[in-house]
């Protein structure tokens, strides 16, 4: 007969793609938060980007969105992960398990995953912006202003969108757990999304739009300096 930890542990073996697919989620979004905090908090990127200019309020008008992305996108997988955990969450509660004994063990693979994908992701940040920044000096421009130095309060960002993500994974589980009908729990995880059809043109719409903005971009400057003399 075996005992709770052991058939937990056993369960999680088979759901490894499910555990990798919410670290591999918290880890990006992290990564790419913690990268573009330290690019744009740069003090190389700063002395080039005047203060109050629209470069600068562009810059992070682009932040923000990344940061609403990069959250919903979190947000999602975790959804689809307790989703997942449901089905087992509600076979454990009828056959006795309590839901206390069950929240402990949940609590601490989130704190596991979410830190463990968070460090990761703040620490890698760093190097990917760096990366990124050498790839842009090579293929632009490379002088010796172009240095790109790091500013120790980018890393505060990247530590409050990881404080987010841990605290979202916590409240999403937390209720995934608590919920009152045994039945409504074990169901959870057959619901589906409903999916429509998607029309053929909508491939080559969309690519056709990415061509057409691209252009428009490259001409713009020309048009308005040039034709309206702005």
């Amino acid at each position: 007969m075996k005992n709770f930890t052991e058939i937990y542990a056993r369960l999680r073996r088979r759901s490894l793609k499910q555990y990798g697919l919410l670290t591999g989620c918290c880890f990006f979004s992290v990564l790419l938060i913690t990268s573009y905090a330290c690019m744009m908090r740069s003090p190389t990127i700063l002395n080039v980007l005047p203060e109050g200019g629209d470069s600068r309020k562009q810059v992070m008008m682009i932040f923000v969105l990344a940061v609403i992305g990069c959250a919903v996108f979190t947000l999602y997988a975790a959804s689809l992960f307790f989703r997942y955990k449901s089905r087992e969450t509600g076979i454990f509660l009828a056959l006795g398990a309590r839901r206390s004994q069950l929240r402990r063990q949940l609590m601490g693979e989130l704190a596991l995953m979410a830190l463990g994908s968070c460090a990761a992701g703040a620490v890698l940040g760093g190097p990917l912006a760096m990366g990124l920044w050498q790839l842009f000096r090579l293929a632009v421009v490379d002088t010796e202003e172009m240095a790109l130095s790091f500013d120790i309060q980018s890393y505060g960002i990247a530590l409050a969108f990881s404080a987010f993500v841990t605290v979202a994974l916590f409240i999403l589980g937390r209720r995934s757990v608590m919920k009152t009908n045994i039945i409504d729990i074990i169901q959870e995880s057959r619901k589906s999304e409903p999916i429509h059809d998607v029309p053929r043109w909508y491939g080559w719409g969309g690519i056709a739009m990415l061509a057409l903005g691209g252009f428009l971009g490259y001409i713009a400057p020309v048009v308005f300096v040039r034709g309206l003399h702005w």
